[in-house]
């Protein structure tokens, strides 16, 4: 916490490069949720579970500490990208490719599709309910 806070006038100005780490960050924690996971013998779904709980609870940390609206908080493609890696992960592991090449291919997509999603601006869909009242 402490380096980070330190670290936060340096975060504005290469936001670029952070946002890169971030999202390699993404792809790496959310991997190793799911591999702690099946070391524990827990099935898929609680795997997936903590792969999103590890993937993005750094990214919320970091953000709060930079008393900054966390990224999970928009309608931008975060958590969703962690699922995502979470279950291409467990499919290669499910049709028992080898892990390092597991691991390479999950990383690999987790940081292209979170780059893809920030360089095209691709959002979920939103609900506002006011939106709907109104109508």
């Amino acid at each position: 916490g402490i380096v980070t806070t330190w670290l936060a006038k340096w975060v504005v100005k290469f936001k670029g490069i952070f946002m890169r780490l971030d999202a390699l960050g993404l792809a790496a924690f959310s991997i190793i949720g799911c591999q702690v996971g099946l070391n524990m013998g827990l099935n898929y779904g609680i795997c997936v579970v903590a792969a999103v709980v590890t993937g993005v609870f750094g990214g919320l940390l970091r953000d709060l500490i930079c008393r900054q609206a966390p990224l999970v908080l928009h309608n931008e493609l975060y958590a969703s990208v962690s699922l995502l890696v979470a279950c291409l992960f467990l499919a290669l592991h499910h049709y028992n490719i080898d892990d390092n090449i597991s691991i390479i291919v999950s990383l690999v997509a987790g940081y292209l599709i979170r780059m893809a999603s920030i360089r095209f601006k691709w959002r979920l869909p939103t609900f506002s309910l006011l939106e709907q009242h109104a109508k």
